[in-house]
């Protein structure tokens, strides 16, 4: 932590978080700064290199350490780690699909519904019989529910969609239940099914939210 360890940080000229040392008696034998895949690889490379071994990327490892940190909202980790999967050379094509799905919703994050649109389409191009994954259904989702939040224009679904893009899933739903509660309008409907289906498909908020919609739509 650069801030609480400024000292430390001074000390071994740290001026990027993150970075990554290796450390030997006192003296730094590989760096590497920033957490890009490209700099991530070179570090484990150079420092695999320096006691006589090889470095190979293990890709379902990387993939469950990307999922979690997306699901955790620590979108740079996120896209670091789908990037290093992309780059891979035996990624299967199920991890590939997956990391251009949750890159895309890095993107979304990070850098706007354009970018995001770009990558998915770039994995639906590549690994078209793997779209119906929840992954990539997922980030398909969150741009139509963004890209629909945009054309209606009005106050509470500018909310929702900020709720949805910034990864506040409990916060979008409550907002769009409440909607249709309220409303009960075909529209007010179409924006909590679409940010429902934004949801991890196995998640018990998801689960929770589709027995309340329909529970609010039949009554």
């Amino acid at each position: 932590d650069c801030v609480h360890e400024a000292p430390v940080a001074q000390m071994l000229q740290i001026r990027s978080d993150p970075t990554l040392m290796c450390i030997q008696q006192g003296r730094v034998l590989v760096a590497a700064e920033g957490g890009t895949a490209d700099s991530v690889n070179g570090f484990f490379t150079n420092l695999a290199q320096m006691f006589g071994m090889e470095w190979k990327v293990d890709v379902a490892d990387v993939m469950v350490d990307a999922v979690a940190a997306l699901a955790s909202e620590d979108y740079k980790t996120a896209a670091a780690m789908m990037s290093t999967v992309l780059d891979s050379g035996e990624a299967m094509a199920a991890h590939r699909a997956d990391a251009y799905a949750g890159l895309s919703i890095c993107a979304l994050r990070l850098e706007g519904i354009d970018k995001a649109k770009d990558i998915l389409a770039r994995g639906e191009k590549e690994y078209s019989e793997r779209q119906d994954a929840p992954l990539p259904k997922r980030a398909q989702a969150m741009i139509e529910f963004t890209e629909l939040v945009g054309e209606s224009g009005d106050e509470e679904s500018s909310k929702i969609a900020e709720a949805v893009v910034a990864g506040r899933v409990e916060d979008a739903v409550e907002l769009a239940l409440a909607s249709v509660k309220r409303e009960k309008t075909d529209q007010s409907k179409q924006l909590a099914k679409q940010v429902i289906a934004a949801l991890p498909s196995d998640s018990t908020v998801a689960a929770r939210a589709r027995r309340r919609f329909a529970n609010l739509c039949f009554v």
